[in-house]
């Protein structure tokens, strides 16, 4: 009797870069990787750890190396709450936070992604995790996390989460122009979308 397929999920995580991470463990750059000291429980350390869509431990990141993401069974999987921990996986994609998120897209995830970037296009609507950067076309709808960036085209809207920015475009009649807004600054408020009025300004989208 054929064995059935194990369902996978795509996680994502940091290492520095000579590949290493917590205690010196080394990742490869592909292929099956295990924990050598694997402990099937609810607390962190004693696995392999990773970031599903949406979370954002920044325990799981540093600032100077690779992006790895990480394809695991998901009967593995011991979630900490803002971040996974896992006995063994597959490294599927070795390299920048752009294509690690334009490979998960392959894929068909999506995110957000911990400090991820996302584009799409006019009309479009572009989602990034916290710290994150989100840009959309014209008309579009850019979402950013905590301390992330929405950047959106002329006639577009913009949210951002705590300490973020917004960004969008507009034709003042002779050339596009930015208006740039910050999160907690001039009553710009968190998780809430934007859009410029016709001098340029900031104004809440009421739905």
């Amino acid at each position: 009797m054929r064995k059935a397929k194990k369902e996978t999920v795509l996680l994502i995580r940091s290492v520095k870069e000579d590949m290493t991470s917590t205690n010196g463990f080394v990742w490869p750059k592909s292929g099956t990787v295990a924990c050598p000291d694997w402990k099937d429980n609810l607390e962190c350390g004693n696995g392999l750890h990773g970031l599903l869509p949406g979370q954002n431990d920044p325990s799981t990141w540093y600032s100077d190396g690779p992006i790895l993401v990480l394809e695991v069974d998901v009967s593995s999987i011991k979630d900490l709450d803002g971040e996974c921990k896992f006995p063994e996986c597959e490294v599927v994609y070795c390299g920048d936070m752009k294509g690690a998120c334009a490979f998960a897209e392959t894929r068909g995830v999506y995110g957000p992604w911990y400090r991820g970037t996302a584009i799409a296009g006019d009309s479009g609507t572009a989602t990034a995790g916290d710290g994150g950067t989100a840009t959309a076309g014209d008309g579009g709808t850019a979402t950013a996390g905590y301390r992330g960036t929405a950047i959106a085209g002329d006639g577009g809207t913009a949210i951002a989460g705590d300490s973020g920015n917004l960004v969008v475009k507009i034709w003042d009649g002779n050339r596009y122009r930015f208006t740039i807004g910050y999160v907690g600054e001039n009553g710009i408020k968190s998780n809430t979308k934007y859009r410029l009025d016709g001098k340029g300004n900031f104004v809440e989208v009421v739905k």
